[in-house]
């Protein structure tokens, strides 16, 4: 965020309340992400969803579109990436169960 405050053409002050504004908004983003993970774990095992398939995780909407932004529309179709975001934000992780019986080892 701060190379693209710093190649507008604007004075230091307005630049440093730009990267504040973004930096509580992300802030504010993490928080809520938090509050979202803690919902999820309250809920309990997820169940799969007819036509939809698993969930595999509950991403705040503010980060889904920072991240959206910073990394490129397909960012969330990349399996690396979501692995990724899921390896640094377990909050985010929906636990779910398979509903398949299993038999022997």
């Amino acid at each position: 965020m701060s190379a693209v405050v710093a190649d507008l053409e604007l004075d230091a002050g307005t630049q440093a309340e730009l990267i504040r504004g973004f930096r509580a908004q992300m802030t504010l983003a993490e928080i809520s992400q938090r509050n979202v993970g803690a919902a999820t774990r309250a809920l309990g095992e997820a169940r799969p969803v007819e036509g939809l398939g698993i969930p595999k995780a509950r991403i705040d909407a503010d980060i889904y579109w920072r991240m959206r932004q910073r990394f490129g529309a397909g960012c969330w179709k990349d399996t690396a990436f979501l692995d990724s975001y899921l390896r640094h934000n377990e909050g985010a992780r929906v636990p779910v169960r398979s509903r398949k019986v299993r038999v022997g080892r």
